[in-house]
């Protein structure tokens, strides 16, 4: 499913902030705004089982990247 069918709008939010260690701890909020109250229980299932991994897949191609060429996240 096409994003753009089911919804009007996303949003993502990246807050980063030092911790000990050299690290960086990442808080990435996102969100959708269904396109009417038919399609919200479809966005809803796309975030938990589609959005969710997608994320995770992300970050942890981004943590990959940053442990190759040693810059901190």
């Amino acid at each position: 499913v096409a994003l753009r069918a089911i919804a009007t709008k996303a949003q993502a939010t990246w807050n980063f902030r030092a911790v000990e260690g050299n690290k960086t701890h990442v808080v990435w909020t996102y969100s959708f705004v269904p396109k009417n109250k038919f399609t919200a229980p479809i966005v809803k299932l796309f975030m938990l089982f589609f959005f969710k991994n997608y994320m995770r897949a992300s970050f942890n191609n981004m943590e990959a990247i940053q442990k190759r060429d040693g810059f901190a996240l």
